[in-house]
């Protein structure tokens, strides 16, 4: 399995970490105050940004692991962005040690290695979007693209379900995540992109 290595730094009010695997380095270093951090420890979920680039974190406290979900985002100009999604999870007592021990003397960086994880889909639940998933099943062109875009998106750590929901758009769907724990984690939209038709359409992830 590939994974990937999580470099972390202290410097002042912020922990800043960038990621390596094989496949790519990330393409700047993203910044978390502590602040932001003490919200997590409170909350278990924050979304923070840096930049143009975001990031939900969450501590799965079932499996004592910090998962790490961000979208790389770089500025090309005139109003344009490239970037890609990624999904870590790292050891979130070794996270936790570091944060706390670089305020009194300890370590200023530390690497962590991504959790072993065998990601799998989870549960979908399309109950409360019969009648899109329906309607999307029954279009050809867009039934690859629906199924691409739930098998690209959804693998998540120490999710499992996610729940789909009819959106106003009726190619898309809103969604809920129902973690391992029975909380809810984060909701957001499946959503059909037209590009001015439906054979140029295009699903993305918006949370």
């Amino acid at each position: 399995m590939n994974r990937t290595l999580v470099k972390l730094a202290a410097s002042g009010d912020c922990i800043s970490f960038r990621t390596v695997s094989m496949a790519r380095k990330s393409p700047h270093t993203f910044y978390v105050t502590r602040n932001e951090l003490a919200d997590l420890e409170s909350r278990r979920c924050v979304t923070v940004t840096d930049l143009f680039s975001f990031a939900t974190l969450s501590i799965q406290d079932f499996g004592g692991l910090l998962n790490i979900r961000i979208t790389w985002l770089s500025d090309q100009g005139r109003d344009a962005v490239t970037g890609y999604r990624e999904n870590v999870s790292v050891d979130y007592a070794a996270f936790a040690d570091f944060v706390t021990g670089s305020l009194s003397g300890g370590p200023a960086s530390l690497s962590l290695l991504s959790a072993d994880e065998d990601l799998r889909c989870p549960f979908l639940d399309f109950s409360g979007a019969a009648e899109t998933l329906h309607r999307v099943l029954s279009m050809p062109s867009l039934r690859g693209k629906l199924t691409r875009a739930l098998r690209d998106n959804f693998k998540w750590h120490g999710t499992a379900a996610i729940r789909f929901y009819k959106d106003w758009n009726p190619w898309s769907f809103y969604f809920e995540e129902e973690l391992a724990d029975g909380r809810r984690g984060i909701c957001g939209g499946l959503i059909l992109h037209e590009n001015g038709s439906l054979k140029g359409a295009k699903y993305a992830l918006h949370t």
